[in-house]
């Protein structure tokens, strides 16, 4: 996964891919008419079979991205606002033990396969995963390029209202993948965390996780969305999904400060608000080892909220 930095939060990238990356987001936010978390897939996982997923009709299974290595996802596109599609990859746990799914929702720097093993990382823990993409992204570079193309998705609108019916197209193909009853808890990333906080004040209850978000319109890089962002300090009325918010106290794109002030902010409307701040951690909570414990928390918040199934 990568931050607005176009950083992979994942500490083996080479400072090449680090450059894609970055070179990523602003390819997609100047085509998005906009100024504005990285690695290679898993290899070796058997083709799942057929009936692994039951999706509904109105998804379409379409081929596996080329350069996404890992042959355990199924792939779909779900329809989406104004005509667009959502890509999304779904892998589901071979277990009647009960359990719930985990959607990661990417960065402003795209849709990449760092994601794909980051949900590796949490479907061995115990959940279903789902990966997909809440705004259109555009290859770059070689076949090896790590960025997830999703043509066809939404435009970037970033942190706004318009871009909420986005996230909920993703929410939605997940639900028809694996069923309405699925218990699903959302990780958002930077923007990421922002849309998807934005999304939990229009009171959705799914339980979310926001690590190193932009809630208050702005960010520490200097890029701004035309119009502005949506400050969801002021919209918290409506919040009362179960929360995990982790963030780095030296991040220097989105200072921690933001953070906190959500934190303040929900505990004030009475809202189940756990808070996880690492001393000396930047932007990018996956690569710094001031931030050990990253996955495990999630997994255990996961655990909690929409359950889990225990480890083979």
């Amino acid at each position: 996964m990568c931050n607005d930095e176009g950083r992979s939060v994942r500490g083996t990238k080479s400072q090449r891919r680090k450059i894609v990356i970055a070179a990523i987001a602003a390819i997609a936010l100047v085509l998005a008419g906009c100024g504005g978390s990285g690695g290679s897939a898993r290899e070796g996982h058997p083709e799942p079979p057929t009936t692994t997923v039951a999706p509904r009709a109105d998804i379409t299974e379409v081929p596996r991205p080329t350069n996404v290595g890992d042959q355990s996802f199924h792939w779909y596109l779900h329809p989406a606002p104004n005509g667009a599609h959502a890509l999304l990859g779904v892998r589901r746990l071979e277990t009647s033990t009960p359990h719930g799914a985990i959607l990661l929702i990417h960065s402003s720097a795209g849709f990449n396969t760092d994601y794909v093993e980051f949900a590796d990382d949490l479907y061995a823990r115990g959940f279903d995963v789902a990966v997909g993409c809440w705004f259109s992204t555009v290859a770059v570079g070689d076949a090896g390029d790590i960025s997830i193309p999703c043509t066809d998705g939404p435009a970037f609108k970033g942190v706004v209202d318009a871009a909420v019916p986005d996230v909920d197209s993703l929410v939605e193909a997940v639900r028809h993948a694996l069923g309405s009853s699925t218990r699903l808890m959302l990780i958002g990333f930077s923007r990421g965390a922002g849309i998807t906080a934005l999304r939990a004040s229009t009171g959705s209850s799914e339980p979310v996780v926001l690590a190193a978000g932009m809630y208050e319109g702005w960010n520490g890089l200097g890029s701004t969305v035309p119009g502005g962002e949506v400050n969801v300090l002021e919209r918290v009325g409506g919040w009362h999904a179960p929360t995990l918010i982790m963030h780095g106290t030296v991040d220097g794109a989105v200072p921690v400060s933001q953070a906190q002030n959500l934190e303040a902010a929900l505990r004030g409307k009475g809202v189940d608000v756990t808070a996880v701040y690492y001393d000396g951690a930047a932007h990018n909570l996956g690569e710094d080892p001031r931030a050990p414990d990253f996955v495990d928390r999630i997994a255990a918040f996961g655990c909690e909220h929409v359950g889990c199934a225990p480890a083979s």
